[in-house]
């Protein structure tokens, strides 16, 4: 197993304040931009976003086929679509499903290690209901007042997964889940919420409980049909207004071989 370690900066000033803001999902054709600069002006559209100065804007694609003309138009497209200019266009991809989490690490890292306040983030991906049809979720990374703050990320790559079987998948999910309860000074009783996302549809309830998690406090599904990590933060989002400000929640994920696990709490 290859673990991605982060040294994850809790105490560094503003650094510990980072979040995610203004979460939103939308779908378009295949192959085409719309989906992605719908979510995105959404997100920019939200009251805790709305007005906010974008240093950068990270774009991921949990599924490589969905964009069918060169790579680089996806990004010029885009601002294009945003009326942005001379905005650095970072792009991420080979983690499948769970390529959130490698989106989300760019863009966190761009402001705990180059400065930026501000970065949309823009994930792309192929919808599960068996249309030609892209979904897109969008949201920024802000230290400024976020929705949910990040408290620590882990991700780890489990090449002997096997996709019928659940216990071949839970030396992963169990790997990130330890680092990032440890980073986050967490214990198992202390998680509010669960979410899962897993790409063997219905396996949610056996690893959670075979992980040791609470069965009550798993976020059921909700919402159009969405894949990995951008499931995920679709159903962050339905759920936020039940979710009380101060909930420690646990965002656990895998796409084929890879595996990742977000700690946040509600902050508004």
């Amino acid at each position: 197993m290859g673990v991605f370690r982060d040294p994850w900066r809790e105490s560094a000033g503003s650094t510990s304040r980072v979040g995610l803001s203004g979460i939103v999902a939308r779908f378009g054709e295949a192959g085409e931009a719309t989906a992605a600069i719908a979510a995105a002006r959404a997100t920019l559209a939200q009251p805790g976003c709305c007005g906010r100065h974008v240093d950068a804007i990270v774009i991921g694609a949990a599924d490589a086929h969905v964009w069918q003309r060169d790579p680089e138009r996806l990004g010029a497209d885009i601002l294009d679509g945003l009326g942005f200019e001379d905005i650095p266009v970072i792009g991420t991809t080979l983690g499948g499903h769970a390529n959130m989490a490698t989106t989300l690490r760019v863009a966190r890292n761009l402001i705990a290690a180059e400065g930026a306040s501000n970065v949309l983030v823009i994930e792309t991906w192929q919808a599960a209901d068996g249309s030609a049809r892209l979904g897109a979720v969008s949201l920024l990374v802000t230290e400024w007042e976020p929705d949910f703050e990040l408290l620590s990320m882990a991700q780890a790559v489990q090449t002997t997964c096997g996709e019928p079987a659940v216990q071949p998948r839970l030396a992963g999910y169990r790997d990130v889940m330890e680092q990032v309860l440890a980073r986050s000074s967490m214990a198992l009783p202390q998680v509010d919420a669960v979410f899962l996302a897993d790409s063997c549809e219905g396996a949610a309830t056996a690893i959670v409980g075979a992980l040791g998690l609470p069965l009550q406090r798993l976020a059921r599904r909700q919402g159009e049909a969405a894949t990995g990590g951008a499931r995920l933060l679709q159903d962050l989002q339905l759920h936020a207004r039940a979710l009380a400000r101060g909930a420690r929640l646990l965002l656990l994920c895998r796409g084929g071989v890879h595996h990742f696990a977000i700690a946040c709490r509600k902050s508004s």
